[in-house]
């Protein structure tokens, strides 16, 4: 990637300006800014390596879909008894995604749950800890396709709970 003089100028301005606004990552972009400013233009495309990118309307209402999948398994599981295994059962929890490879998704939940003040019942105290460390969406995907066969109710039995979580 190529950039003109008065480009290279716009973006060393601009971080030069995030600098300041932001003292807390004012070290990040001023290594951006650096790399800007040395001309390392194998770097360039590194630039906006923390943007996640674009995530599809699709993906967004499957996102959607398992965080309503969850509100129905959250207060299904109100219902049974404290003492029941299905509240210990690994994925009773909504988890999250995936950081490394489903970023976009994970982002997606925090903005959210946070931003849009959105399924506060699945609500963790710590914002960012929607990072699964591992793929969940295969998972999330087979979990909602029972789901969906139970006609996406909110009142699910003990049974239906069981079958939803894999158990």
């Amino acid at each position: 990637m190529e950039l003109t003089k008065k480009e290279l100028l716009v973006f060393n301005y601009q971080l030069k300006i995030l600098e300041k606004l932001y003292p807390s990552q004012a070290t990040f972009f001023a290594k951006k800014r650096n790399t800007l400013n040395e001309g390392f233009v194998t770097k360039y495309r590194n630039m906006a390596d923390f943007l996640f990118g674009e995530l599809s309307e699709e993906d967004c209402l499957e996102v959607l879909n398992i965080l309503d999948m969850y509100t129905a398994i959250t207060s299904s599981l109100l219902k049974l008894e404290k003492s029941d295994n299905l509240h210990y059962h690994p994925f009773a929890k909504f988890n999250g995604f995936d950081g490394n490879n489903e970023g976009n998704r994970m982002a997606y939940v925090q903005y959210y749950m946070y931003d849009l003040d959105r399924f506060k019942e699945m609500r963790s105290v710590n914002k960012n800890s929607y990072n699964s460390g591992t793929p969940m969406l295969k998972i999330y995907r087979k979990m909602f396709q029972i789901w969906e066969g139970f006609g996406k109710d909110y009142n699910l039995s003990k049974e239906q709970i069981a079958n939803v979580l894999g158990d």
